[in-house]
């Protein structure tokens, strides 16, 4: 435990020394931030009330900070994994004492660590803002919890398509924009049709970014179960996926 503490120690430090690089990074969040909201503004015209478009700001702070927290938008882990694949590095981490994605998720988070410090940020802002309109923790909390698992569950699944091929992009990219359309991302899920909406909910989909505003704002038990379920099936069947795929790598050398 202590040595992938080091490891994610390491990049911490690393990505420390390039301060400049760290700004950059979070400006490109807040440029990206301000055109989706401002993208909304166009959308929604003068039929939003101050009230509306204040929730929209609320909305997207958390769902783009969920989003970087978990990984679920930025995949870094499977992306890091598949890149060590193309190099003809990671047969050198497998000899190593150590599990191969416990290790690449310490890289990760020591990477990244200053956007998740700005996720923080983000999202605390996002929930004082809608906390006029009465909040639930609690809720937030359960469905940050399983959206955390539904970004591991993702990773493990794009770590495990370098299996199939190094590079991997145009299934990648197809899987993930669905994602990226269905999960909340860019389209708040109470803008669907109330059909859409009532068949979203019965799929994994929404509760990986939608999740904990929902929880925050709305928490029902039965749609907590239903992320929960997916969560859990996600990530034994990437896992399986994953330990195959690892196995033929090791047989073959892909």
């Amino acid at each position: 435990m202590f040595l992938y503490f080091d490891i994610c120690k390491f990049y911490i430090l690393e990505q420390l020394a390039y301060p400049s690089e760290l700004i950059f990074s979070v400006a490109k969040r807040l440029f990206k931030l301000f055109f989706v909201l401002y993208f909304w503004h166009i959308v929604l015209g003068d039929n939003a009330s101050p009230d509306e478009f204040l929730r929209l700001i609320g909305y997207f702070l958390i769902a783009d900070g969920v989003g970087r927290f978990t990984m679920i938008n930025s995949r870094n882990v499977g992306r890091t994994i598949r890149h060590y694949m193309r190099l003809g590095r990671f047969s050198n981490i497998l000899r190593l004492p150590i599990g191969a994605i416990r290790y690449f998720h310490a890289i990760a988070i020591g990477r990244n660590f200053v956007q998740y410090l700005s996720a923080v940020l983000f999202t605390t802002l996002g929930i004082t803002i809608l906390s006029g309109s009465g909040i639930n923790l609690l809720g937030f909390v359960a469905f940050l919890i399983v959206a955390i698992g539904y970004g591991v569950a993702l990773n493990t699944m794009s770590a495990s398509l370098g299996f199939i091929s190094a590079r991997a992009s145009g299934l990648s990219i197809s899987i993930f924009k669905t994602i990226t359309l269905l999960s909340g991302e860019l389209v708040p899920l109470f803008y669907y049709p109330k059909i859409v909406q009532k068949v979203l909910t019965f799929s994994p989909f929404p509760w990986m970014i939608y999740g904990p505003y929902k929880g925050l704002t709305d928490f029902h038990m039965k749609e907590y179960t239903v992320a929960m379920v997916w969560m859990i099936v996600l990530n034994i069947v990437f896992y399986k996926l994953w330990a195959r795929g690892l196995k033929r790598y090791e047989a073959v050398g892909i």
